[in-house]
């Protein structure tokens, strides 16, 4: 009997010993053929191995394909556990360690959609299925060793992958709410490691997470829905601790230090928009929920900026697909991948967080020990000229110093040379409330004028061949309102001849700049400008040009006032030479004109005076003409001589002498008596009107001697200073303000 139950015992060992051999290939076979069935994948299995005795069952090299057989969506080197067998007799899993090496997954997403949605669905219905089975699990670690995972964002055309993937989770069981776990992999070159806890009751985690050159070129396809890129990319370093709320995302803090380096952003042409060496930070408190924004030395190195203005309108402007982060243009593809996104993957969001942060300029709680730029470069380019300006300023350093949450101002000291020759230095104050106000006074010393050419020429024909300017500016910003007050001074400033047919506008750019000289040679000119920055139809550039532009068509319109005061005289003694009727002689009154005149002359020796005629012809040969009889008429009786002085004017050859009108009467033949409105028409008739003009002509020219003869003679001009024009100006308003030459200015 007792040989006969050995022999059962042996039997039964032998079946389970057998099937205990066996029964790796039995799950193997099981998993195979029923794949579909528990998944709804195809599923590959290359051996799978359980030891009763240890409870280890380890799978190797296990494939899931995707759905559409063909591709490979997870896989493993090696999945093996430690399972303690007798647990499950009362309804308990429990793992000892879980451990996978060399996973690969490829995680593919269409906006809300990816590819184990499946998986979790035929999970989520097993679940609801087996929850009236009275079931527990416990896993005491898992570690995911050596891996990789592929990320695809099919809307994006995205794809990051990440390399030697490490991960460890701690004990875990099904009534787990808060985990523990580490993890490390590297993108590229860039390595991250973290270690991490989370709440998923409260949603509450905390992050420590250290990285090193971590390249961020990968969220170039999410930028792209707010700017077009050519490229994007940089290497990211920090050591952060982080705590959050993945159920409220507005609940994050932070604190730790930031570098990013090598930081470059090009647009479609490939040409950079903006770039740096290094970016530092040293974070003491960031946190968003009670939005105080706490650091301690803030340091940019080595930026770069390149700001290209065309017909189009400026590279940054055209390169954006939207204009701030709260306006969508409901029309641009990009903005609908951003809905159809809903913020589903962290590189969507962090993307749109960098966005808001480059647009908002909030400063209302950020505080710093100190703020400071170094080396920096901006490059502007102008193309909407004939020709192609250019202006650089380099070796760019700001400081701001004790930025404290009292001030009302971040204050920033700037200094930069400009064009290699100049220098600028710089006081910005920008509001706690944002860019849209801010105080801004700069000066710009030792920049040569004729840099500007390519405006001049376009706004004004005129290219400069000498100048050296000094530029202060007084800038106030309130609510991107614009109110500046410039002065504009240049030294020994000197005018190209015309070289553009059709300029902008049409100024006589020699003459206003010699109107504006001073003893020096020097132009000192204010140019207040206004405007609202954010009006798409408001040209800073252009709207300063239009103020100068007034300014200087103001200076040689009206330009008396200005000499006046450059001379200290009056503005009347400048604009003509006046002369009572019949008076060629020069009295105190054309003395005193014609001093002002020279002295202007002797302080600008840029400019020439022109003398034009301008006089009623008719009245003053009227009284000539009355004149030259009266003067016959005196000569016969002996009382003076034919070449008398023209200027000798006597109260009867106004008609009011009886005496001469009778004698008109009589040399006339006309029988009845000449009236005094008469006297000088019939004076002309005997005169006649060729001698009449003769006399006439004699009478300008004595005056035009006059004048000639005091500027050599008195005040010692170049007689090449000054010219008489060869048409006069018959004006009727001549009566009222006696016979005169105007004068006008001009330079050569």
């Amino acid at each position: 009997m007792r040989r006969i139950w050995l022999i059962i015992s042996a039997a039964f060992l032998l079946i389970l010993i057998a099937l205990l051999a066996f029964l790796p290939y039995g799950v193997q076979w099981y998993l195979e053929k029923y794949d579909h069935q528990l998944i709804g994948r195809e599923l590959l299995i290359e051996d799978v191995a359980i030891n009763p005795f240890t409870g280890r069952v380890a799978l190797e090299n296990l494939q899931i394909m995707e759905q559409n057989g063909s591709d490979v969506f997870l896989s493993f080197a090696d999945l093996s556990a430690t399972l303690v067998w007798l647990k499950l007799f009362s309804r308990h899993a429990h793992l000892r360690e879980l451990k996978v090496e060399k996973l690969q997954l490829t995680v593919q997403q269409k906006g809300v959609e990816f590819n184990f949605d499946d998986l979790l669905s035929d999970t989520s219905q097993a679940t609801e299925d087996s929850t009236t089975i009275d079931f527990t699990w416990r896993l005491d670690s898992l570690h995911i060793n050596k891996s990789q995972l592929l990320y695809l964002d099919l809307l994006a055309n995205s794809s990051i992958q990440l390399d030697s993937v490490q991960i460890t989770i701690g004990h875990i069981t099904d009534t787990t709410e808060a985990y523990n776990f580490t993890s490390a992999f590297q993108i590229d070159r860039g390595q991250l490691q973290s270690e991490a806890t989370l709440d998923t009751q409260t949603g509450d985690y905390n992050v420590a997470v250290e990285t090193y050159q971590l390249p961020l070129h990968d969220l170039q396809p999410y930028l792209t829905q707010f700017i077009h890129l050519n490229d994007f990319g940089s290497d990211l370093s920090l050591n952060l601790d982080i705590a959050g709320n993945y159920l409220q995302s507005d609940q994050l803090a932070m604190s730790g230090q930031l570098d990013v380096q090598n930081f470059v952003m090009k647009d479609t042409e490939a040409d950079s928009l903006l770039a740096w060496q290094s970016f530092s930070a040293d974070i003491d408190t960031i946190d968003f929920t009670d939005q105080r924004y706490e650091f301690g030395t803030i340091q940019l190195n080595e930026p770069y900026i390149k700001l290209v203005n065309t017909t189009k309108g400026d590279n940054f402007s055209q390169a954006m697909v939207v204009t701030t982060a709260d306006s969508a243009l409901v029309n641009s593809d990009s903005v609908t991948i951003a809905s159809e996104y809903d913020y589903t993957n962290p590189f969507q969001f962090i993307a749109q967080a960098l966005y808001r942060a480059s647009q908002d300029y909030l400063f209302t709680n950020y505080l710093a020990d100190s703020v400071l730029v170094k080396k920096g470069e901006l490059n502007y380019w102008d193309y909407t000229l004939q020709d192609t300006f250019q202006i650089k300023l380099n070796d760019l350093v700001a400081k701001a110093t004790n930025i404290t949450s009292e001030d009302n101002y971040a204050r920033f000291a700037i200094q930069s040379d400009v064009n290699n020759t100049g220098k600028l230095t710089a006081d910005l104050q920008i509001s706690r409330n944002g860019v849209r106000n801010m105080i801004f006074d700069f000066k710009v010393d030792n920049i040569y004028l004729h840099e500007f050419n390519p405006y001049s020429r376009y706004y004004m024909a005129h290219p400069f061949a000498d100048g050296k300017v000094i530029f202060n500016s007084k800038n106030t910003i309130e609510d991107y309102y614009l109110d500046s007050r410039n002065n504009l001074f240049v030294e020994e400033i000197n005018v190209g001849e015309k070289d553009t047919v059709n300029a902008l506008y049409q100024i006589p750019m020699k003459l206003a700049v010699a109107l504006l000289k001073d003893l020096n040679g020097n132009v000192d000119l204010d140019i207040p400008v206004e405007g609202q920055l954010d009006d798409p139809k408001y040209k800073l550039w252009r709207t300063v040009l239009r103020v100068l532009r007034n300014i200087l068509l103001k200076v040689v319109t009206a330009p008396y006032k200005l000499l006046a005061n450059a001379i200290g005289g009056k503005p009347q003694d400048l604009k003509s030479v006046s002369f009572d009727q019949l008076q060629y002689d020069l009295f105190s009154d054309q003395t005193n004109q014609l001093k002002s005149m020279a002295k202007l002359l002797n302080q600008k020796p840029d400019f020439n005076i022109r003398f034009i005629i301008a006089a009623d012809s008719a009245q003053e040969k009227d009284q000539l003409a009355v004149f030259n009889v009266w003067q016959q008429w005196q000569s016969t009786q002996g009382l003076v001589s034919q070449d008398s002085s023209f200027s000798l004017i006597p109260i009867a050859a106004d008609g009011s002498d009886s005496l001469f009108v009778t004698h008109v009467q009589k040399v006339a033949g006309v029988e009845d008596s000449v009236t005094q409105v008469m006297l000088s028409h019939t004076c002309r008739g005997l005169v006649g009107e060729a001698s009449l003009d003769s006399l006439y002509q004699q009478l300008w020219q004595r005056r035009q001697q006059n004048i000639l003869d005091y500027f050599i003679e008195k005040e010692q001009l170049d007689s090449s200073r000054y010219e008489f024009a060869v048409t006069p100006i018959h004006s009727a308003d001549s009566v009222a303000n006696r016979p005169q030459y105007k004068v006008e200015y001009f330079v050569n």
